[in-house]
Formats: structure tokens, sequence, C-alpha cells
């Protein structure tokens, strides 16, 4: 019989994604706070708009797509007929 734990034991590559999760957040708002401070508050803005803009955007495209062919699968399948054969099959498996 094992006894009690007080703690969770972690896999090697759970500890790593948690430990890379760690570090990213943290240079996100050092960064963000280093940019606020040499552009001003308008670049944030701005460039928050500019990606928001772009991601809308590509919404929109996609839902274009969808539209007007409309099949099961249309991520990888999209990407594999407009782009790239190999390209679709990553997104599929990434998508998956």
């Amino acid at each position: 019989m094992r006894r009690w734990e007080p703690y969770v034991e972690l896999s090697t590559p759970v500890l790593r994604v948690n430990i890379s999760d760690i570090w990213m957040t943290q240079g996100l708002y050092w960064r963000g706070g280093q940019i606020l401070e040499l552009g001003g508050p308008l670049s944030v803005v701005l460039s928050f708009l500019f990606v928001g803009f772009i991601a809308w955007a590509v919404m929109q495209c996609i839902t274009e797509m969808l539209c007007i062919w409309p099949i099961p699968g249309s991520f990888s399948v999209y990407v594999s007929e407009f782009v790239d054969a190999e390209l679709g099959i990553a997104v599929g498996v990434a998508y998956w």
C-alpha cells in the first residue's frame, strides 16, 4: 500500500511545459511594460488593433471559403489544396 504523498508527481514533459509557460508569461509582462515605456499608450493600442484586424480578416476569409466550398475537415483540406500538401498534413495534426 502506498503512503499518502502531499505533492503530485509530474512527468518531465509536463514539468517542462509548466516551466516554459512561467518564463513566457513573465517575459510577456516585462516586455509589455518596456514597449509601453518606449512607444507610449497610443502605439500599444494601435498595435493591438492592427493584430486584431488581421485576425478578423483571416477569419472572414476562412468563412468565405467555408461558404463557397463546405467540406468536413476544412482547415487541413484548404491548406493542402491551396498552399501545400505537407503543410495541410501538419495543420491537420496540429488541429487534431
